[in-house]
Formats: structure tokens, C-alpha cells, sequence
């Protein structure tokens, strides 16, 4: 749980790809699993429910049948989640792991590395997403375009750094 909130405040991001990594011999492949909120992971760190989601490392982690909290349960602060900033956790709870799975979307939006700006550029304002996968053929996490990424100025300051790249 301790990563986790390094992570959230080292990262502004609002989604982040849940990943099943697997080593063979040289290959590390980092296989797109699903996608959870940042206002999802810090209801489930938030004081009021943490003690349903946290489970002491070496033990099973709580799968969706032993999870006592539910979607109102995770909602119920809407649209006032808790900030990063105001989780603590003692210094057990920074030991113990936390199972997003029931809780992340499992069909995330993907689109391959080939997909054009304007294609993205559709998906994000035809389907109102915040944030889109980008994927391999095999399914392997290759990155995360946001709405940022699609503005004008980053699209610009991108192209120009393109430019400069010989």
C-alpha cells in the first residue's frame, strides 16, 4: 500500500493500467490486465475503507468474494473522493497489499501504437475518454495517451521535438 501512495503523489495521472508482468528467460512482458481510477484507489485507502481492501502480505490476497465493500460503498463521497494528500497509513498497513480486481476495468479502451491522432482524436471525443491504452499485438502495455496529449499545444511541441530528431 506504501507504493501505491508514493505513487499517487509522484503521478498525476487520474488512470493507471493494472498490469500481469511475466519474465521469460530475457522478455519482460507487461500484459494489459485492466485499468483502475485514481479516485477509486484512494476510496479504497481512505481511512473508511481501507481495513476492507488491505491484506497482510503472505497471506491470499481478498478476491471478490471475501471483499466486503461494493460499488455504492466506493462511490458513497462522490464527487468529493478523497485526496492523496490527506491518506495515512500506519506503519503496518504500508505492508499490506491491495487486490484491485474487483474494482478495475477489466476492457479498458486500447488501440495499437499504429493508430493515427486522428483516429485517437475520434475515440476521445466520441466516446468522452479520459485516457487510452496503447497496446501491442500480443496485448503487452506500451503506454497511456490522455486528453492532454491530444491538445493543441502538446501536439505542436511534439511534432517540432519529431522534427529535431534526425
Amino acid at each position: 500500500a506504501e507504493s501505491l501512495l508514493r505513487i499517487l503523489s509522484t503521478h498525476k495521472h487520474n488512470g493507471f493500467p493494472i498490469v500481469n508482468t511475466v519474465v521469460t528467460g530475457s522478455t519482460t512482458k507487461r500484459r494489459l490486465v485492466g485499468i483502475i481510477l485514481r479516485k477509486h484507489i484512494c476510496a479504497m485507502l481512505s481511512k473508511r475503507l481501507r481495513e476492507k481492501v488491505l491484506t497482510p502480505p503472505g497471506t491470499a490476497a481478498k478476491s471478490g468474494e471475501n471483499v466486503e465493500l461494493n460499488w455504492d460503498d466506493l462511490n458513497r463521497t462522490y464527487p468529493h473522493f478523497p485526496a492523496v494528500e490527506n491518506l495515512r497509513l500506519n506503519e503496518v498497513e504500508k505492508q499490506y497489499i491491495v487486490d484491485f480486481s474487483i474494482f478495475m476495468n477489466l476492457t479498458p479502451h486500447r488501440v495499437l501504437p499504429t493508430a493515427s491522432v486522428w483516429h485517437v482524436y475520434q475515440l476521445f471525443r466520441q466516446m468522452g475518454l479520459r485516457h487510452l491504452c496503447v497496446v501491442d499485438t500480443q496485448g503487452d502495455i506500451i503506454g497511456m495517451i490522455t486528453r492532454q496529449d491530444l491538445t493543441i499545444e502538446h501536439c505542436k511541441q511534439c511534432w517540432e521535438h519529431e522534427e529535431k530528431t534526425p
